[in-house]
């Protein structure tokens, strides 16, 4: 688990050394100040860490308080008690252009790629808000970073964006300035990025301006956000790859209280099979697919009341 310390604004490691029923206690370590080369360095506020395990590695992503570079700290394949930890800065080393104060990154594996997210802060060469991926190809490859707003069109954003990899497709969400929900997609490698307003193509609410999380699940992507009105958790779901968009008011629906904080989803499994799991700032679903419509009902567009739970939308064509 990596927190930034309150205090210091250091990132921070919690872990677990080996399997619970062994009787080793957590443990944690500061990686901003032991493994932080010649210069202890800071995470900027309003932003949080981002990590993945990739080719035996554990990449951390985080915002530099001074600079707003985008920094990289990874633990190699050797990993404990091998190598140390790593820490490099992706703006400084690769390009990547500097990150908007108060937004974080996100990453995904795909493909053998991985991918981070983030917003621009604005630059000579880059507007403010534009969706940047920074990638790395395979493991021994440098970094590459391209504009996906300058190229592909995606709406400049103040908001964390949402990555998630469903069905062969790459998909990130981002919250345009008028709230419309956006999703810049890449349906296989090779091909070019689309995007699509789904508010404006779909009848998908309009977010607020936190940041949403997405959730692949059940042969179902979907996008967790908050709307209004009364801070609303919102769903909006694709049932396969080339049908149309659905949605619902998870609050209106399951009684989940307002929030204003960012959501959290989570696939996790009981004795009963499959759970989708939803966190917000002051509810946690255990249980959620048990509350919710069947997952038939929901791919007739039907809410399970008689209803559609929402608008169809826009038809996404492999190209």
């Amino acid at each position: 688990v990596y927190p930034v310390d309150a205090a210091s604004r250091d990132l921070q490691e919690t872990y677990l050394p080996g399997a619970a029923s062994t009787g080793v206690g957590w443990k944690t370590q500061d990686l901003s100040a032991t493994f932080g080369a010649t210069t202890v360095w800071q995470v900027a506020a309003g932003s949080s860490p981002a990590a993945v395990f990739h080719d035996g590695y554990a990449s951390v992503f985080t915002v530099d308080a001074v600079s707003g570079a985008l920094r990289e700290t990874y633990l190699p394949a050797a990993g404990f008690p091998g190598d140390p930890w790593q820490t490099q800065s992706l703006t400084a080393k690769y390009n990547t252009p500097a990150v908007m104060t108060g937004t974080s990154p996100v990453a995904v594996v795909h493909d053998g790629y991985v991918s981070v997210y983030t917003i621009d802060a604005g630059d000579s060469t880059h507007v403010q808000g534009d969706l940047q991926e920074t990638y790395l190809p395979f493991m021994g490859a440098g970094w590459s970073t391209q504009d996906l707003s300058a190229e592909f069109g995606t709406p400049p954003s103040h908001v964390t964006p949402a990555a998630v990899f469903h069905n062969g497709y790459v998909s990130v969400y981002t919250v345009g300035s008028q709230g419309d929900l956006q999703e810049t997609f890449l349906p296989a490698m090779g091909d070019g990025w689309l995007t699509q307003d789904l508010t404006a193509n779909s009848g998908v609410p309009k977010a607020l301006n936190v940041a949403p999380t997405a959730l692949y699940h059940d042969g179902y992507t979907s996008v967790y956000y908050l709307s209004n009105p009364g801070d609303h958790l919102t769903e909006a779901y694709l049932p396969a790859i080339s049908g149309p968009w659905h949605w619902q008011d998870l609050s209106a629906n399951t009684s989940v209280p307002a929030s204003v904080q960012s959501p959290s989803a989570l696939v996790h499994y009981d004795t009963s099979g499959g759970l989708t799991s939803i966190g917000t700032g002051k509810l946690t679903l255990t249980a959620l697919m048990a509350r919710l419509p069947s997952m038939a009902a929901r791919q007739s567009g039907d809410d399970g009341r008689g209803r559609f739970a929402g608008a169809a939308g826009c038809e996404r064509a492999r190209r």
